[in-house]
């Protein structure tokens, strides 16, 4: 099964696409893992190894309070979400 996921502001379009998903899913005798569910970004989620969590958040207060640093983590996130967009079938 391939993993899937999908953001919106709109919790109950996201009900609305994850029973269609489920129903969709179903019809083709297969299973939807038992992890699957909505969940609130502002908690951090665990995507295909990669972990997200407030990162803006975070580098706004980083800037506030040392600008070198959020210099050096603004480079450091660009470097890792450049990594985690790498095509490996090229």
């Amino acid at each position: 099964m391939d993993d899937l996921l999908i953001l919106d502001y709109d919790l109950e379009k996201l009900k609305r696409y994850f029973k269609l998903i489920i129903e969709k899913i179903n019809n083709e005798d297969l299973e939807v893992n038992k992890k699957s569910n909505i969940y609130k970004l502002s908690n951090g989620f665990t995507f295909l190894g990669y972990t997200f969590y407030r990162i803006k958040r975070y580098l706004k207060k980083l800037y506030k309070e040392d600008k070198d640093k959020y210099k050096r983590s603004v480079a450091s996130y660009k470097g890792y979400f450049m990594i985690s967009n790498y095509n490996r079938n090229k």
